[in-house]
């Protein structure tokens, strides 16, 4: 939560106000109808980018530079544990606190060669947590825009999801990911929802759901130590476990899994399916640059757009097909099936949110290659 007055160089729109939330301390509400797509603040991050090592390794390098920016005081610093400074000029109780403040507001992404970029936001980080979320936080030209993905009624809390896959990972993984995390029981509608049907009913099994989930850590990453042990580069999608059973199927790379829970009768929505093939995909991006499927991307694209629409993750992912579209622009044009669909996901496209989530999608695509379309049917 921030106070005082709002810096030069930010935006806030007149329809933000920040009031305390019951449970939750201080957020946003709209204090009038917001429409889709619009704007409701802009900020510079904190930022740091490149660093190597663990989560809290990174989480570290950032708390030095809070502890030195007065500017950031005013943020949340719950559960401070007592540590001795690592600082010069620092004292142990304010180490603690800059530590803290990162933990619970800053916003952390792993890159495909392993670093770390974390950001931390003086006024987005009053926006309070939903695993149903009404907004979402892009980056473009290193300023962070805090948008609406839906209408917001006036009274309505503004809500963002700190981590995009809760958007469609079960129950069970988001909160026990939320209280690793953040350290707190998520209590949002989709939660409570969730909860109450499935204390009224037993969930009917999915098929093969016991088999299938040894392929998923805690966390509901792609488990798969064949392939990590060959040297993907996109192995920070996929954990390594040394309790887990070998299974009687060979099944040695992320497309080798998502192919298996399709066959299965798996929804292309499930968010198994739609975890390994977001795998694969990152994994053809990097690997397999002179035989990539552009069905399989399409298809991730499409249910990118189903699961989190106008969100950074589906534009992140529309970014990359239009990159590998470009490329094969020839081959796209004679695949009358291709083009059809390439076009249909392009008339969900908002111009201003393609244009604000764009730095963060080609910082993901940067170290990937030209890809060759594998030929289609």
């Amino acid at each position: 939560c921030w106070s005082g007055e709002v810096d030069a160089d930010v935006y806030v729109s007149s329809s933000l106000n920040v009031v305390d939330v019951e449970g939750k301390g201080k957020g946003y509400v709209a204090g009038t109808k917001c429409k889709v797509s619009e704007l409701l603040l802009r900020e510079a991050p904190l930022r740091i980018c490149g660093v190597s090592g663990s989560a809290d390794d990174a989480r570290r390098a950032l708390a030095k530079l809070v502890a030195a920016d007065k500017r950031f005081d005013s943020l949340c610093a719950p559960h401070s544990t007592p540590e001795v400074s690592p600082l010069s000029g620092v004292d142990d109780d304010s180490w603690a606190k800059a530590l803290a403040r990162v933990k619970s507001n800053a916003f952390g992404r792993r890159g495909p060669d392993g670093t770390w970029t974390l950001s931390l936001f003086r006024y987005i980080s009053t926006c309070n947590h939903s695993c149903n979320p009404n907004a979402a936080i892009s980056i473009f030209r290193s300023r962070a825009s805090l948008y609406t993905l839906r209408d917001i009624d006036a009274g309505e809390e503004v809500s963002i999801c700190y981590d995009s896959r809760f958007l469609w990972l079960p129950l069970r993984i988001r909160q026990m990911d939320m209280r690793r995390v953040w350290g707190f029981r998520c209590g949002c509608s989709r939660c409570g929802e969730e909860e109450e049907s499935q204390s009224q009913a037993r969930p009917t099994e999915e098929p093969n759901q016991s088999e299938w989930d040894t392929y998923f850590d805690d966390s509901g990453q792609v488990v798969l130590d064949p392939y990590r042990s060959a040297g993907g580069t996109d192995s920070h999608l996929l954990q390594q476990t040394s309790d887990r059973q070998p299974s009687p199927r060979s099944i040695a790379t992320p497309m080798d899994l998502y192919d298996e829970l399709v066959d299965s009768g798996l929804p292309l929505t499930h968010w198994q399916v739609h975890t390994a093939r977001e795998a694969a995909v990152v994994h053809m991006l990097h690997c397999e640059p002179l035989d990539f499927d552009l069905d399989v991307l399409l298809e991730h694209a499409e249910c990118a757009a189903e699961l989190a629409p106008n969100h950074p993750h589906w534009y992140k992912w529309q970014i990359k097909l239009e990159q590998v579209v470009g490329q094969n622009a020839a081959a796209v044009e004679e695949h009358k099936v291709w083009r059809a669909r390439v076009a249909d996901l392009r008339a969900l496209v908002v111009p201003d949110l393609l244009l604000w989530n764009t730095e963060d999608a080609c910082a993901d695509v940067r170290n990937a290659t030209s890809s060759t379309l594998a030929s289609g049917d």
